[in-house]
């Protein structure tokens, strides 16, 4: 009969990967299902989006909707920026497009920023965004 460890018997383990690559290949050694990786991705790589030259009114809408989602993000003056997932933008996009009409094209610009990132198209992944 094999034994049962105990609960106070687990072992913790921090692991630090710096590419969505790395988290895949990660999980893959840990026998994760290949299914469940791919809805773990959008969620495993945290990045920095700097919004520059946002009126305040805009700023104020975009801190609020991307605070109610978990996320944070820092606010100067004129540029926001926001520190989050592919998951996270993703839902801010949509969300952005579907209730804040003034907001609509800032989250076209974002959406196809994200993408051309995701896509690796940058040579150098700091690049910013300017609306």
């Amino acid at each position: 009969m094999p034994t049962v460890p105990k609960p106070d018997d687990c072992s913790v383990k921090i692991v630090s990967c710096r590419s969505i690559e790395e988290v895949s290949d990660y999980l893959h050694r840990i026998g994760i299902p290949s299914g469940n990786i791919q809805h773990l991705d959008p969620k495993s790589e945290l990045f920095f989006i700097e919004l520059g030259a946002v009126a305040t009114a805009k700023a104020n809408i975009l801190k609020q909707t991307m605070r109610s989602m978990g996320p944070d993000l820092g606010k100067s003056t004129t540029n926001v920026v926001f520190l989050g997932t592919f998951s996270h933008y993703h839902k801010l996009i949509e969300k952005l497009k579907s209730r804040f009409y003034e907001l609509f094209s800032i989250a076209e610009k974002m959406e196809q920023f994200i993408e051309q990132y995701r896509k690796g198209l940058f040579n150098n992944r700091r690049r910013k965004l300017c609306v």
